[in-house]
């Protein structure tokens, strides 16, 4: 519902004499813990709207409606003895209590400044629903008022840079464990701050600082319904769904993907350095060569071909010219130095000693060995 349509709403609205709006946004508190399903939300939303128009029906300008995760009514106060805080906090304390009785669940209540008109009752919504975002008062049942919770010149308070560096090296390492405890860490600091605007404005740099690590999810994660990711991030309630969203929606599938593409690159490189001893096999072919044409350190080369191959480069590259030193012997008339020299041994000797350490048997007497005819 946006302003102009609470700017025409009043008017259709005559208010009694001495009395005063305010308006009052009731929102489920979290469900996991109760016997309901998140399906069952919508289903809740209309009950808990049906409770509040029949408990307060002297009360409403005119009956509640759902909106934005909340059921909303407009309410009026006669003059009284009692202050607004007073004859507002009685109201709610029946909203919660009947809430609680005939479903069995906790609501918070955000509620607006008193007004003296209906042409006020856009702010007023605004004021509702923004104190339902306090970080400060956090937990189940509560009674928040937008003038409580709006701070009035709070210094704005420092964004954890440390923690957010520490963060991106734990994704970046591939380590979820330390992801883990440092997004809580992080995440309970953004909360210390003075307004939910100053919380709102670090948990979107949040955001957009990890998505820079994978900027290719953006439309992964923005999933198939309309709403952005931005716009998830702004349903969260507290600090507990903060994190367990930014862990499951945002982090998991950033280190599932950095994972395989991690796989990826070592299936790439190993196949190229694999493809590398096939066609060169008779060549000067070390790791520094490889990491010459490839571009990489021969250190990680050396680890990648280790993980892609499951044996050492060195080890692979030896078996490699071994078994064409057996096709050789077995299906040409090389002499064996001559095999010796074209599969980069040292000497003949050298050759000989490694094939008869690997085979039982001299290279010579393992020619002897094949097929006549």
């Amino acid at each position: 519902m946006k302003r102009s349509d609470w700017e025409e709403l009043a008017k259709y609205i005559t208010p009694p004499e001495a009395a005063t709006f305010f308006i009052v946004s009731v929102q489920i508190d979290s469900l996991p813990r109760t016997k309901y399903e998140p399906k069952d939300f919508d289903l809740l939303m209309f009950a808990v709207q049906n409770i509040v128009g029949e408990l307060l029906a002297e009360d409403q300008a005119f009956p509640p409606i759902c909106m934005e995760r909340a059921v909303t009514a407009v309410l009026k106060l006669e003059t009284g003895s009692l202050t607004f805080k007073e004859r507002a906090s009685g109201i709610v304390e029946r909203i919660q209590r009947a809430v609680l009785q005939f479903l069995q669940l906790s609501v918070s209540v955000g509620i607006s400044s008193e007004y003296g008109g209906l042409s006020d009752m856009a702010a007023a919504y605004r004021e509702s629903t923004f104190a339902l975002q306090d970080p400060i008062n956090f937990g189940e049942g509560r009674v928040l008022f937008f003038q409580d919770v709006m701070p009035a010149r709070a210094e704005v308070r420092p964004y954890p840079d440390n923690l957010e560096l520490e963060l991106i090296e734990s994704i970046e390492n591939r380590d979820p464990a330390s992801a883990d405890s440092t997004l809580h860490e992080l995440v309970s600091d953004i909360y210390k701050a003075n307004s939910v605007r100053e919380i709102q404005f670090a948990l979107v740099r949040l955001l957009i600082d990890i998505m820079k690590l994978a900027p290719h999810q953006w439309g992964m994660l923005q999933g198939h319904d309309t709403k952005t990711t931005f716009e998830r991030l702004f349903e969260l309630d507290g600090q507990a769904e903060v994190e367990v969203w930014f862990r499951s929606s945002i982090i998991g599938p950033i280190l599932k993907d950095m994972s395989e593409r991690s796989e990826q690159q070592v299936t790439k490189i190993s196949n190229a350095m694999l493809q590398m001893i096939h066609e060169g096999f008779d060549t000067e072919l070390t790791l520094e060569v490889c990491s010459k044409k490839l571009n990489y350190h021969a250190d990680y080369l050396r680890r990648v071909f280790k993980k892609g191959t499951g044996i050492n480069y060195s080890d692979y590259l030896a078996q490699y010219r071994l078994s064409m030193a057996k096709d050789w012997l077995m299906n040409t008339d090389m002499k064996i130095a001559e095999i010796a020299e074209k599969l980069k041994y040292h000497s003949p000797q050298n050759f000989i000693r490694y094939f008869k350490k690997m085979e039982g048997i001299t290279p010579g007497q393992y020619r002897d060995n094949r097929p006549v005819g």
